[in-house]
């Protein structure tokens, strides 16, 4: 059974979560004790406030708010959008660029696309593990093993004839 003090260890100890996150886990856990003590006839909620009583709350407030979160209009998308099939056809007819360079356009738009059409924000790509998609054939970090983008590369095919495989699924 849970206690008031279950809940204010596990408040208090959320040094690296920023002010509004820990007020919305009061609010979802005081919330779903509430759906819980009335389906059990209890009264007794004790994630309320009063209950927890946090002794760390004033430090606790004084934690910085989170960023503020940005989206593109419907305007910037589709300009973004119109870019990014611009760019494509510069790419398709470009014959000054070095195997490597295009590649990393293609790389590039894609990961635009992919931010686009997901809504995966910056500091969450920033935060992905090269091996999130197959943890299964990665090895711990920092070993010989771990996942490498050249060795990514070479699995999802730069091409014995130097082409790279169709990065442009967004078109």
């Amino acid at each position: 059974q849970i206690k008031p003090v279950d809940i204010r260890d596990f408040l208090s100890n959320l040094d690296e979560v920023r002010r509004p996150q820990r007020e919305r886990y009061q609010q979802v856990i005081a919330r779903a004790y509430e759906e819980l003590c009335r389906q059990d006839g209890r009264s007794e909620n004790p994630a309320l406030a009063p209950a927890i009583n946090d002794p760390f709350k004033e430090s606790w407030r004084q934690a910085p708010d989170n960023q503020a979160t940005q989206f593109l209009s419907v305007d910037q998308c589709l300009a973004t959008i119109k870019a990014l099939r611009s760019r494509l056809q510069v790419l398709e007819l470009a014959s000054d660029m070095t195997i490597a360079a295009r590649w990393r356009e293609y790389r590039d738009m894609t990961i635009v696309a992919v931010m686009l059409g997901t809504g995966l924000r910056p500091v969450e790509l920033g935060q992905l593990h090269p091996c999130a998609p197959s943890d299964q054939r990665c090895a711990s970090p920092g070993t010989d093993e771990s996942c490498h983008a050249g060795s990514y590369r070479q699995q999802m095919g730069d091409q014995a004839d130097g082409s790279v495989n169709d990065a442009t699924a967004f078109a």
